[in-house]
């Protein structure tokens, strides 16, 4: 009676292709900077040259003309002419001429105000094209890190589908030599076909991503990775951005007040302010003066005068006034909305790096968990004492413990940017 051959041990390329699945740290990634961004001046160049910064900058120079424009009076200089024949029951006729210059002055102190409103206006563009900029820095971050997700999954699914295509050959050439079973190829095949349909709909994600982020920020393309790998790097994360001294409340306090989106509510506040002012000046009408010369009697008699004109008030202006004491109440409500919502907000962003750092400690133990069961496994299944479905799925397992922590990594990094963004905003070039 004939023994049984032993089986075989994994081939050398099937091993080093687990070791490197189940470690987490694929050696086919592409170095990346160790807080998974490029350097800050090309983050810098990227958004100065998206449409999100040019779409401020153009809103900036309209903000610059309309303040200029409320500096200058509204009133133009009028020039009048007339000329008029008189006739006399005598029968003399005579041809009279007339001509004067007005102008509307503005009273009581407006343009002393209008010229308050025009700096102020002035201010606030600079805030709101500041926080346009900080907008755009948020958006690019989570374009950024959105891409290294999917490029991080598409290279997990792909180093998946390297595994399972090399534990096929392995089964295919023991299945054709007698030393492994039909069905042993047919497990095999199924979870080659599984890796790949994944592997399909990762890679879609990926290159849909990448193309969106080089759409936007097409100077960020030679630091991405190279399609179908992640992000490489240490498996431990950076350090956090400090926290003062006076611990988490104080680091909420530091962004909270200096939020571009505080700043900008602030000076439209202001301006509401200033523009009660002006409307509640306007209750008093502003006078027209106006020279006049006019020639009589066909130049007989000579005219020179002075006229002034003065509108009554109406209901009107009284209306106008109410309405900006409504906007002004309206601005001071929305201002307290938004404080506390940004304390809100920075609340979360500060505890963010060190709750997504927690998560990302124990996924990570978590994968090396796995890591080592799937290897237990392996050995049992050299032995005969587990069977290729049991090992199949510890390696499931243990890649899909070992991309939780890569993502949780990425989670982390993100974190970690966007509070370094919320403690220095980038601020557009003066």
């Amino acid at each position: 009676m004939s023994r049984a051959a032993p089986p075989r041990r994994p081939r050398p390329r099937l091993r080093w292709l687990a070791a490197c699945l189940l470690a987490g740290a694929p050696g086919w990634a592409a170095a990346q900077a160790g807080d998974g961004l490029p350097p800050e001046p090309v983050l810098r160049q990227a958004l100065q040259q998206a449409p999100q910064a040019a779409a401020a900058d153009a809103a900036w120079q309209a903000g610059q003309s309309a303040a200029e424009q409320t500096r200058l009076s509204p009133y133009d200089w009028v020039l009048r002419a007339g000329l008029q024949r008189r006739s006399e029951r005598e029968g003399a006729r005579f041809a009279e001429r007339e001509i004067a210059l007005e102008r509307t002055l503005r009273w009581g102190g407006k343009a002393a105000l209008d010229g308050r409103l025009a700096d102020q206006s002035l201010a606030l563009a600079t805030l709101q094209r500041r926080l346009a900029w900080h907008e755009a820095a948020q958006a690019l971050l989570a374009t950024w890190f959105d891409t290294l997700r999917d490029a991080q999954a598409a290279a997990h699914h792909q180093a998946q589908l390297a595994l399972a295509e090399a534990q096929l050959a392995a089964l295919r050439r023991r299945v054709a030599a007698g030393d492994a079973p039909l069905l042993a190829q047919r497990q095999a095949e199924g979870e080659r076909d599984r890796s790949a349909a994944a592997l399909a709909s990762a890679a879609q994600r990926a290159d849909a991503s990448r193309q969106a982020l080089l759409q936007a920020y097409p100077g960020l393309a030679p630091h991405l990775p190279a399609p179908g790998t992640g992000l490489a790097g240490p498996a431990a994360l950076p350090d956090a951005p400090p926290v003062d001294a006076g611990g988490e409340a104080a680091l909420v306090r530091q962004i909270v007040d200096q939020h571009p989106a505080l700043a900008e509510a602030r000076g439209q506040t202001a301006l509401a302010r200033l523009q009660l002012s002006r409307v509640q000046a306007d209750r008093q009408a502003d006078p027209t003066l106006g020279l006049r010369f006019a020639q009589e009697r066909g130049g007989a008699e000579r005219v020179l005068g002075l006229t002034v004109s003065l509108p009554f008030g109406t209901a009107a202006r009284d209306q106008r006034a109410r309405s900006g004491e409504a906007a002004l109440a309206l601005a001071e409500a929305q201002l307290r909305v938004l404080q506390a919502r940004l304390e809100s907000d920075a609340a979360r962003l500060a505890a963010a790096p060190a709750r997504h750092r927690l998560i990302h400690d124990r996924l990570q133990a978590a994968a090396a968990a796995a890591d080592t069961s799937a290897r237990l496994t392996e050995r049992a299944q050299v032995a005969g004492e587990a069977t290729l479905a049991d090992l199949l799925q510890q390696r499931r397992q243990a890649g899909e413990a070992a991309l939780a922590a890569g993502l949780a990594r990425l989670d982390a990094l993100e974190a970690q940017a966007r509070l370094r963004l919320a403690l220095q905003p980038w601020l557009p070039a003066t």
